[in-house]
């Protein structure tokens, strides 16, 4: 049986905003803007807080390394 059929908030994670997404994967990973852009290779944590609040929408390969980092999968974050 596929665990990820029975994901209890697989309804929940739908109506989450990427940004949403974003900043609790983030929160849920215990770091902070600081340390996720350390970790992303940013001058500053400003891309990420600007992807948080949707104002931009992160590429791709940036995404990548989001999940990679958040420890999550990266279909939850592709809109």
């Amino acid at each position: 049986m596929n665990h990820l059929q029975n994901d209890p908030l697989k309804e929940v994670k739908k109506k989450m905003t990427l940004g949403e997404k974003l900043k609790k994967a983030r929160l849920d990973a215990n770091l902070s803007l600081r340390q996720a852009a350390k970790l992303m290779n940013l001058k500053s944590a400003n891309s990420i807080f600007r992807w948080e609040i949707g104002e931009r929408v992160p590429k791709l390969e940036n995404r990548k390394k989001l999940a990679e980092i958040y420890k999550i999968d990266i279909m939850d974050l592709i809109e």
